[in-house]
């Protein structure tokens, strides 16, 4: 399993929306260091080769517990992605802990819930705009709470095939892996896993359950990232 450690002429998408306050945790605000920026260049490279053959595809990522940040982690790579050229999508479903509205600074819906439950049918159409052009953000839509699982909420074969259809590159964002099942579903249709762990906070035993519960239901572990809460 590789190690990936950040340090803390394309098409655009058809996306709607305009950011308000986005983080200034993400590699676009003025406040990030450049080393951070440069880190997270290095960490989509190492993804890809990992990918090998599927680079630039579907690709979930995920806390092995709710210590670690792994929405943050997700933006991020989803932003050096579109920079990069390629058109590229995040999608929130960690339905029951959104929070890629907040770190984009965009409303919380509609997203994925409605996309899921028929409500809407145009993916793109719920795609919202970043600072990006290439780069389009589906949220959750929904507010969080147990209920919310992704299982409840429709066809997600459905959904991984929209995404390849409409982007070069999908990363979503799953709730943790030892909270929930909706990332051994995700990952039955991603390329890949990414996990996200907290330095110092999230203990090895956990990791190594999570890594084990990924590798039981035959889901590729693409690497570990270091990135706390």
């Amino acid at each position: 399993m590789a190690l990936t450690t950040p340090v803390s002429g394309s098409k655009s998408l058809t996306a709607t929306g305009a950011q308000d306050t986005a983080s200034p945790l993400l590699i676009t605000s003025p406040a990030c260091p450049g080393p951070v920026e440069e880190a997270y260049h290095a960490l989509l490279t190492n993804i890809d080769l990992a990918l090998g053959p599927r680079a630039g595809r579907v690709v979930v990522v995920a806390a092995v517990d709710d210590k670690a940040d792994a929405a943050l982690v997700a933006a991020n790579l989803a932003l050096v992605s579109g920079q990069a050229g390629d058109r590229t999508l995040i999608v929130d479903a960690n339905t029951q802990a959104p929070r890629l509205a907040a770190l984009f600074g965009v409303p919380p819906g509609p997203g994925l819930a409605q996309l899921l439950a028929d409500e809407h049918k145009d993916l793109r159409e719920l795609a919202q705009s970043t600072p990006v052009p290439t780069l389009g953000v589906v949220t959750a839509g929904v507010d969080g709470g147990r209920h919310n699982r992704l299982d409840r909420l429709g066809d997600l074969s459905g959904l991984l095939l929209r995404l390849k259809n409409v982007a070069d590159r999908a990363i979503i964002v799953a709730p943790p892996v030892l909270a929930s099942t909706d990332v051994v579903r995700l990952g039955e249709y991603a390329d890949g896993v990414l996990l996200v762990i907290a330095p110092g906070v999230t203990g090895r035993e956990q990791a190594a359950r999570a890594h084990a519960l990924l590798e039981k239901a035959q889901t590729p572990v693409l690497g570990v990232v270091l990135a706390p809460r």
